[in-house]
Order: C-alpha cells, then sequence, then structure tokens
C-alpha cells in the first residue's frame, strides 16, 4: 500500500517539475508578485491614480531575482533575461490584478484552494530558477575557495529576491509614515 502511494507521489512531483518554466511558472510568479504588489499598495487606488508607477514597480517586483543575478553573473545587461512575452504576461497581470471588473480575478487568486495552488508552482519555480542560477554560476566562476560561496549566493538571489522590492517598501512605509503600528 505505502509503495502504490509512492509511487503517485513520485509521478506527480514528476509531472510537476517537468512543467515549462516559461509561460505556466513565470504567470504563476508574476501573479504572486502582483498580488503582493495591491497588498503593500493599498488595494487599486494606488493605480488608479499612478498606473506606470504601478505598472513599473509591479514588474521591477517581478523580475528583480533575475536583474540582480544577471549582476552577479557579470552579464552586460541586467535585463538581458527579460523579453517581450515576459514584458506581456507581466503587464496582463497586473492589469487584470488591478483593473477586473469586480476585482474577479483578484477575488479568485486570493482563494484558499487556489492560493495554495500557486503557492505549490511557486515553489517549484523557485527550485527550477536556483537550479539554473547554480548551474550559471558554476559556468561563470573558476573553481576556488570562494566557488561555493559564489554559486550559492547566485542560486540564492535568483530564486528567492523576488520579495526584496515589496519588504523594502514595507520597512520605509513604516520608517517614513506618521502612523503607529504598534
Amino acid at each position: 500500500m505505502a509503495l502504490i502511494i509512492y509511487e503517485q507521489f513520485h509521478t506527480l512531483a514528476v509531472s510537476l517539475y517537468s512543467l515549462p518554466l516559461f509561460p505556466v511558472l513565470y504567470a504563476v510568479h508574476a501573479t504572486i508578485a502582483a498580488v503582493q504588489v495591491r497588498r503593500e499598495l493599498g488595494g487599486v487606488q494606488f493605480a488608479v491614480n499612478h498606473p506606470i508607477a504601478s505598472c513599473v514597480g509591479n514588474f521591477i517586483v517581478t523580475t528583480f531575482g533575475g536583474m540582480v543575478a544577471n549582476l552577479l553573473l557579470g552579464n552586460k545587461s541586467p535585463l538581458l533575461s527579460v523579453t517581450v512575452p515576459h514584458v506581456m504576461i507581466t503587464v496582463g497581470i497586473w492589469y487584470l490584478m488591478f483593473f477586473s471588473p469586480m476585482d474577479v480575478f483578484y477575488n479568485v487568486v486570493t482563494l484558499l484552494p487556489v492560493k495554495l495552488v500557486l503557492a505549490v508552482l511557486n515553489e517549484i519555480r523557485r527550485s527550477m530558477n536556483v537550479m539554473t542560477g547554480v548551474l550559471a554560476a558554476c559556468t561563470v566562476f573558476p573553481a576556488s575557495l570562494s566557488y561555493f560561496l559564489a554559486i550559492s549566493i547566485v542560486g540564492m538571489v535568483k530564486g528567492q529576491l523576488y520579495w526584496l522590492p515589496v519588504n523594502l517598501y514595507s520597512i520605509s512605509e513604516v520608517l517614513y509614515s506618521n502612523r503607529t503600528y504598534f
């Protein structure tokens, strides 16, 4: 019985890990980033008043880890990994998140079952990004004492750094506002 369950979970894991990183897992990541941006900006009002700032902020949050990883790897442009389909998906999800009628998209995405599925898919994307970051760092950095540190930093940045701009905005909001939070 346990062997059958293990085989089922193994086939499920293999099929989930074989999902393409782009566009499926990138769209999941862009959706989660847009939800975070919407929550941090305080809803739709900021996007209505400042649509370009909101869209650019959402794009930066979505692609920040890849941009910093490209800088660490010594690529000429930090936007090297961003292509037109990436921009189209990010802007499309931003538009749906902030301007869908009656907030249908936001309400569906924030339902608990949908949120759980998106979180699992985002973790798969994150592990795949860490793997690609480590492989890219292995080709760039020569074998030395700091070899493992450089590989670890690039892998961490590639997979985990998308939340940093949102958290920096939150910290600055707390520090420079007159509101009391405690």
